[in-house]
């Protein structure tokens, strides 16, 4: 198997995978991980791709090491996100606002294509899937409170006209 940054399974979620056989336009992040996760659940199923659905940086990258200090990854993680909610950036990282700006750009484009396709599977990532989710709920969609985190999960967000 080429190394794609994503595994292949053996099964993958029968919910998900019937989403995005049966929706009539798939949309992912231009990200290779989403482009390459939409080939594994559907090859045959034409795709666009487009930045502004790429995932929120992961942390901050600090400029400097932190005092010598040392940890483990996901400790960091956890540090630096709650930095990036209180307004820390660096060059490398959007900021919360911007990202919360994008999202909001974001659940204007998916309405306009679910508008135009009316059946329509985001492949994504999960931070920005549940600013995007949330966006789409304060406009009136339905759908669970935050997406699921877990991989190869689906959520979905209907709107009653």
């Amino acid at each position: 198997m080429k190394n794609i940054g994503v595994f292949e399974e053996k099964s993958y979620p029968t919910e998900t995978v019937r989403k995005i056989s049966t929706a009539k336009l798939v949309i992912s992040s231009d990200l290779e991980r989403a482009t390459e996760s939409v080939k594994l659940l559907n090859h045959n199923v034409k795709t666009i791709s487009i930045p502004i659905f790429r995932e929120t940086a992961l942390q901050p990258t600090p400029k400097a090491a932190l005092w010598g200090m040392e940890s483990r990854p996901s400790t960091w993680a956890l540090i630096f996100r709650c930095l990036w909610f209180s307004g820390y950036v660096t060059a490398d990282c959007e900021s919360y606002r911007i990202a919360k700006n994008r999202a909001r750009e974001a659940s204007t484009l998916l309405v306009e294509y679910a508008q135009q396709y009316i059946s329509i599977v985001l492949v994504g990532h999960g931070f920005i899937n549940m600013l995007i989710a949330k966006e789409l709920q304060n406009n009136g969609w339905k759908g669970n409170r935050r997406p699921s985190s877990k991989h190869w999960d689906c959520t979905t967000y209907t709107l009653n006209l």
